[in-house]
């Protein structure tokens, strides 16, 4: 499930706000605390970002029912899945003439 890239083009960087840069800021600061805290208990096999709350990764069906959840909150309801939203912010930049959206979305 976890490995490098297919190609070394698949590597992407996205632009964020400074908002967004702040909350992943401080969520990590957090995770930090967390993993210091459970130290062995803390799954230190992979680096993400966005995990259990011990370094294990979400199952893709809790993923799906949480994405689920806040589409319907956000009044959403044509079906979109979750890779979607790659293709969705590539447009979305694309739309805005920014060069930078062929880095993130290469089917543009």
């Amino acid at each position: 499930m976890f490995g490098p890239p297919k190609t070394e083009t698949s590597y992407r960087k996205i632009l964020i706000d400074e908002s967004l840069a702040a909350l992943l800021t401080r969520h990590i600061i957090k995770q930090k605390e967390i993993k210091l805290k459970l130290a062995d208990g803390y799954h230190k096999e992979t680096t993400l970002v966005f995990e259990r709350g011990n370094g294990l990764p979400y199952s893709k069906s809790t993923l799906h029912r949480a994405f689920i959840r806040i589409c319907r909150k956000a009044g959403i309801t044509k079906h979109i899945t979750i890779h979607g939203l790659r293709h969705t912010h590539g447009i979305l930049r694309s739309q805005q003439r920014s060069n930078y959206s062929r880095c993130i979305c290469p089917y543009l």
